[in-house]
Protein backbone atom coordinates (compact mmCIF):
# COMPACT_ATOMS: atom_id res chain seq x y z
CA UNK A 1 0.00 0.00 0.00
CA UNK A 2 2.47 2.23 0.93
CA UNK A 3 3.76 2.33 -2.48
CA UNK A 4 1.60 4.24 -4.05
CA UNK A 5 0.30 7.73 -2.69
CA UNK A 6 -3.47 7.35 -2.05
CA UNK A 7 -2.10 3.57 -0.59
CA UNK A 8 -0.05 5.65 2.03
CA UNK A 9 -3.05 7.83 2.88
CA UNK A 10 -5.09 5.17 3.70
CA UNK A 11 -2.48 3.42 6.42
CA UNK A 12 -1.74 6.91 7.76
CA UNK A 13 -5.00 7.21 8.39
CA UNK A 14 -5.81 3.90 9.72
CA UNK A 15 -2.59 4.41 11.72
CA UNK A 16 -3.39 8.08 12.95
CA UNK A 17 -7.50 8.25 13.13
CA UNK A 18 -8.59 4.77 14.07
CA UNK A 19 -6.51 4.04 17.20
CA UNK A 20 -7.78 7.99 18.20
CA UNK A 21 -10.93 6.77 18.05
CA UNK A 22 -11.34 3.42 18.89
CA UNK A 23 -9.28 3.38 22.15
CA UNK A 24 -10.05 7.09 22.94
CA UNK A 25 -9.00 8.00 26.30
CA UNK A 26 -7.09 5.18 26.78
CA UNK A 27 -2.66 5.20 25.73
CA UNK A 28 -3.83 2.43 22.83
CA UNK A 29 -5.35 5.85 20.84
CA UNK A 30 -1.56 6.80 20.22
CA UNK A 31 -0.56 3.06 18.96
CA UNK A 32 -0.31 3.79 15.86
CA UNK A 33 1.10 7.15 16.08
CA UNK A 34 4.51 6.63 15.37
CA UNK A 35 4.49 4.47 12.45
CA UNK A 36 1.95 6.68 10.86
CA UNK A 37 4.62 9.65 11.45
CA UNK A 38 7.22 7.56 9.76
CA UNK A 39 4.65 6.50 6.66
CA UNK A 40 4.04 10.22 6.03
CA UNK A 41 7.74 11.07 6.67
CA UNK A 42 8.55 9.26 4.37
CA UNK A 43 5.91 10.20 1.67
CA UNK A 44 6.60 13.53 1.81
CA UNK A 45 10.55 12.44 1.00
CA UNK A 46 8.98 10.95 -2.30
CA UNK A 47 6.25 13.65 -2.01
CA UNK A 48 3.44 11.15 -2.08
CA UNK A 49 1.42 14.27 -0.77
CA UNK A 50 1.96 16.65 -3.99
CA UNK A 51 0.25 13.76 -5.92
CA UNK A 52 -3.24 14.18 -3.35
CA UNK A 53 -5.65 16.58 -3.58
CA UNK A 54 -5.63 19.39 -0.99
CA UNK A 55 -8.55 17.59 0.84
CA UNK A 56 -6.40 14.49 1.23
CA UNK A 57 -3.12 16.17 1.86
CA UNK A 58 -5.00 17.74 5.48
CA UNK A 59 -5.21 13.78 6.78
CA UNK A 60 -1.66 12.81 5.00
CA UNK A 61 -0.31 15.71 7.25
CA UNK A 62 -2.04 14.83 10.26
CA UNK A 63 0.60 12.35 12.07
CA UNK A 64 3.00 15.64 11.91
CA UNK A 65 0.27 17.63 13.98
CA UNK A 66 0.18 14.58 16.13
CA UNK A 67 3.73 14.12 17.27
CA UNK A 68 5.27 15.47 20.46
CA UNK A 69 8.23 16.81 18.36
CA UNK A 70 8.59 20.71 17.51
CA UNK A 71 10.24 20.25 14.35
CA UNK A 72 7.47 18.29 13.46
CA UNK A 73 4.90 20.54 14.58
CA UNK A 74 6.66 23.30 12.67
CA UNK A 75 6.73 21.34 9.49
CA UNK A 76 2.90 20.75 10.16
CA UNK A 77 2.17 24.58 10.38
CA UNK A 78 4.75 25.09 7.08
CA UNK A 79 2.67 22.56 4.90
CA UNK A 80 -1.06 23.69 6.50
CA UNK A 81 -0.10 27.51 5.38
CA UNK A 82 0.82 26.55 2.04
CA UNK A 83 -2.10 24.58 1.56
CA UNK A 84 -4.27 27.77 2.27
CA UNK A 85 -2.13 30.03 0.42
CA UNK A 86 -2.89 27.47 -2.07
CA UNK A 87 -6.52 27.04 -1.54
CA UNK A 88 -9.59 28.08 -4.41
CA UNK A 89 -11.21 31.05 -2.66
CA UNK A 90 -14.27 28.18 -1.83
CA UNK A 91 -11.76 25.90 0.50
CA UNK A 92 -10.05 28.98 1.91
CA UNK A 93 -11.54 29.11 5.16
CA UNK A 94 -11.91 25.21 5.84
CA UNK A 95 -7.79 25.30 4.99
CA UNK A 96 -7.13 28.35 7.64
CA UNK A 97 -9.39 26.26 10.18
CA UNK A 98 -6.51 23.45 9.37
CA UNK A 99 -3.58 26.17 9.31
CA UNK A 100 -5.16 27.53 12.98
CA UNK A 101 -5.56 23.89 14.25
CA UNK A 102 -1.91 23.09 13.76
CA UNK A 103 -0.88 26.34 15.05
CA UNK A 104 -2.93 25.46 18.53
CA UNK A 105 -0.64 22.11 18.43
CA UNK A 106 2.49 24.07 17.71
CA UNK A 107 2.11 26.41 20.49
CA UNK A 108 1.38 23.67 23.23
CA UNK A 109 4.65 21.86 22.33
CA UNK A 110 6.45 25.30 22.09
CA UNK A 111 4.68 25.55 25.96
CA UNK A 112 5.21 21.83 27.56
CA UNK A 113 7.13 19.83 25.42
CA UNK A 114 4.22 17.16 25.20
CA UNK A 115 0.72 17.67 24.72
CA UNK A 116 -0.80 17.42 28.19
CA UNK A 117 -4.24 16.30 27.52
CA UNK A 118 -2.74 12.93 26.62
CA UNK A 119 -0.81 12.95 30.34
CA UNK A 120 -3.68 11.07 32.02
CA UNK A 121 -3.96 8.46 29.38
CA UNK A 122 -0.20 7.95 28.88
CA UNK A 123 -0.23 7.50 32.48
CA UNK A 124 2.08 10.51 32.76
CA UNK A 125 2.30 12.73 35.74
CA UNK A 126 1.34 16.23 34.88
CA UNK A 127 3.48 19.26 36.32
CA UNK A 128 1.75 21.96 38.29
CA UNK A 129 1.38 24.03 34.77
CA UNK A 130 0.18 21.41 33.11
CA UNK A 131 -2.52 20.91 35.50
CA UNK A 132 -3.53 25.09 35.38
CA UNK A 133 -3.38 24.79 31.38
CA UNK A 134 -5.43 21.62 31.83
CA UNK A 135 -8.13 23.72 34.33
CA UNK A 136 -8.59 25.71 31.66
CA UNK A 137 -8.02 25.10 28.15
CA UNK A 138 -9.90 23.65 25.75
CA UNK A 139 -8.48 19.99 24.21
CA UNK A 140 -8.38 18.11 21.61
CA UNK A 141 -10.58 15.30 23.12
CA UNK A 142 -7.87 13.25 25.38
Amino acid sequence: WAGQPRGRLALIIVLDQFSRNIFRGSGAAFSGDSKALELCQEGLRLQHDLQLAPSEQVFFYLPLEHSENLADQKRCVELYTKLRDAAPPAYRKRAQSNLDYAVKHQEIIEQFGRFPHRNKALGRTSTEQEQRYLETATTFGQ
